[in-house]
């Protein structure tokens, strides 16, 4: 599950953040040459140089932002692909065992409640059950104990 989404994921974040970084770094260097221009003098051969660095600026940019988006995505995603996933592997697992579960919840109604495929579970209860009540029996006139239903 966790390779599948992160695989999408990725993608589109990685589209995402590369169409917001165009912007960006369009906005920024914007500023940036305009702040350059101030510091030269207005001649061709500095154009080249100005070309590059504008690059530069962009692509700088564009990685941040990129790697900034990536980061955050990825471990939202991985939490929440987590949480389905572990959500999505308990359901199945109580459905995977028909035999054991189902069955067990059919044959119950004809035996006795304890049996009903949890006889571990059912027997530490009756024990627990019988404890408390024995210490009930201590402190209490039997009197009063008989009338409570027995669970």
């Amino acid at each position: 599950a966790l390779e599948h989404t992160i695989k999408r994921t990725i993608k589109h974040t990685v589209d995402h953040a590369i169409g917001q970084a165009n912007s960006q770094a369009r906005h920024q260097v914007h500023h940036h040459t305009r702040h350059q221009a101030r510091h030269r003098p207005r001649q061709a051969r500095h154009r080249a140089r100005h070309r590059a660095r504008y690059h530069h600026v962009h692509h700088q940019t564009r990685h941040h932002a990129i790697m900034h988006a990536l980061e955050r995505t990825i471990k939202r995603t991985i939490k929440h692909t987590v949480d389905h996933a572990i959500g999505q592997a308990n359901t199945e697992c109580h459905h995977a065992r028909p035999r054991a579960h189902h069955q067990a919840h059919h044959q119950a109604h004809h035996r006795p409640r304890y049996q009903a495929g949890h006889e571990v579970h059912h027997r530490a209860c009756r024990r627990a059950r019988h404890r408390a009540r024995a210490r009930c029996q201590s402190t209490t006139p039997l009197g009063t104990l008989s009338r409570t239903p027995s669970s």
